[in-house]
């Protein structure tokens, strides 16, 4: 488990934090919960490395619409995580609307 929770990470710290997670091939649960994320794409693109990864916690970000076909995507090729936590981002009603459908495969 890695919990960066509360650590005001900006998106500058995301390639190194991304270079350091893939040599943590038995991590299950990963917290980046009240940082300042906007773009998460490249850290959720370090996940698909991540094969046991079971928990992600990006809550209180302010990671944006462009972020979702990435997490989308993850989760569409690691079908055995259990919980992603997006809450209190900056998701429009389209952005969701569009995930959801993705989602579901239309």
């Amino acid at each position: 488990e890695i919990d960066l929770s509360h650590n005001a990470l900006i998106d500058e710290a995301v390639p190194g934090l991304a270079e350091g997670l893939g040599s943590c091939q038995n991590l299950k649960s990963v917290s980046f919960r009240g940082n300042k994320l906007a773009d998460g794409r490249e850290l959720i693109t370090a996940f698909v490395n991540l094969p046991i990864l079971t928990h992600v916690d990006i809550e209180y970000n302010y990671i944006r619409d462009e972020t979702l076909p990435t997490i989308s995507a993850w989760l569409k090729i690691r079908t055995a995580v259990e919980k992603v936590d997006l809450r209190d981002n900056r998701f429009s009603a389209e952005g969701v609307r569009g995930f959801v459908r993705s989602m579901k495969g239309k």
